[in-house]
């Protein structure tokens, strides 16, 4: 209705916004930049363990709930125990499923807004800190550090050198959102 009345009386105009965010106040809105990161093909290397697919997110604003890693090769005996383990005392779930040669792992956390990465659990940093420290093949162990050590726990962006306060809109928020490595294929965050 208001709308059509305005249309009414007013010309049309040539652009509009509409804020994210709750009547009566809004003083400004909070930007978004999208990032891909892609990591350069490495040459494969004789490992016992190797990462065959890790994938999470579904949107670039939205911190992924559930992250997916099948790896094959040889497990250590104890990694199903110290998985689970890491996802009690992460306050996360985890499922596994044998495959052919491997394992299939289902890290699940809570979703959450970007907007406030805080309020979720990312299951993909999760997911990527407790592989990252075993013998993964080359490709695997950098997609998987570079999650773990710059994107892991950190809202701010302080471990990626991007952290930012303004005085009006606050603290910058990053957060990790999209997730997609396969040996011959993409390797991205």
């Amino acid at each position: 209705v208001g709308i059509n009345r305005y249309l009414e009386t007013e010309p049309a105009p040539d652009f509009g916004f509409s804020p994210d965010a709750e009547f009566p106040i809004i003083n400004g809105e909070k930007g978004i930049a999208t990032f891909l990161v892609s990591f350069a093909k490495q040459a494969p290397a004789p490992t016992s363990m190797t990462l065959n697919r890790f994938e999470a997110g579904v949107r670039v604003n939205m911190v992924p709930q559930e992250a997916t890693a099948t790896i094959s090769g040889t497990l250590p005996g104890t990694f199903e125990h110290e998985l689970a383990q890491f996802a009690a005392a992460q306050n996360v779930t985890v499922n596994t499923q044998p495959v052919a040669g491997g394992l299939t792992i289902t890290m699940t956390g809570k979703g959450a807004h970007a907007q406030e990465p805080k309020d979720g659990n990312n299951g993909a940093t999760f997911l990527a800190t407790f592989l990252a420290p075993y013998p993964i093949d080359p490709a695997g162990k950098t997609y998987l550090t570079a999650i773990g050590t710059k994107m892991h726990s950190d809202s701010r962006g302080s471990r990626l050198g991007i952290n930012y306060t303004d005085k009006v809109m606050g603290e910058l928020t990053a957060s990790p959102d999209l997730f997609n490595f396969t040996q011959d294929g993409p390797q991205t965050i």
